[in-house]
């Protein structure tokens, strides 16, 4: 009898100590609230648009920048209209070993260079927030439509046939806003 009450206590002490799974809620449909992040000068800033225009956010782990450019390209290359889309990067500063004042003034000359929003997410905020998921080692690409819900989300890279359906997506609800 001691013996299994020793063995029950052990598993209880193990499952207290295995890590949790990251609980991902967000989903196509989810609606998501404004989330206060950090600007490149490490002050608060909110989500810009949320709620009023169509939205593309690729949430960031630096390690790994480069896993969409192909779809950021493809829409710097559409033109999209500025008065109904925006499109910004978060970057996820916790899930790197880069250092923060690196980080920072490498967005600075990203968003000199390129006129680009880039927000930073320090410590898992917007992760948190909206129940993200999994965040380290990828690239997290949303489409928010001016309600404020997920249209689109993928966690990683996206296929050709991905980037183009989404960008279809996003001129579809971008000709619904203009009316």
């Amino acid at each position: 009898m001691q013996i299994g009450s020793w063995i029950g206590g052990l598993v209880l002490a193990a499952m207290a100590l295995a890590p949790k799974p990251a609980l991902a809620d967000l989903a196509v449909g989810t609606k998501v609230s404004n989330v206060t992040l950090r600007n490149a000068k490490d002050k608060p800033a909110r989500i810009p648009d949320l709620g009023k225009k169509v939205l593309t956010i690729f949430y960031v782990d630096p390690d790994e920048k480069g896993q969409n450019e192909k779809f950021s390209k493809a829409l710097k290359e559409a033109k999209l209209d500025k008065y109904l889309f925006r499109k910004l990067g978060v970057v996820n500063m916790e899930d790197t070993w880069k250092p923060n004042f690196l980080i920072r003034k490498m967005i600075r000359s990203n968003q000199k260079a390129f006129g680009s929003t880039v927000l930073m997410d320090p410590e898992h905020f917007l992760k948190k927030a909206w129940k993200i998921g999994k965040t380290n080692d990828t690239v997290v690409v949303m489409v928010i439509g001016s309600d404020s819900k997920i249209k689109f989300l993928k966690h990683g890279a996206l296929n050709a046939a991905e980037r183009k359906s989404t960008l279809e997506l996003i001129k579809k609800l971008m000709a619904q806003n203009d009316k």
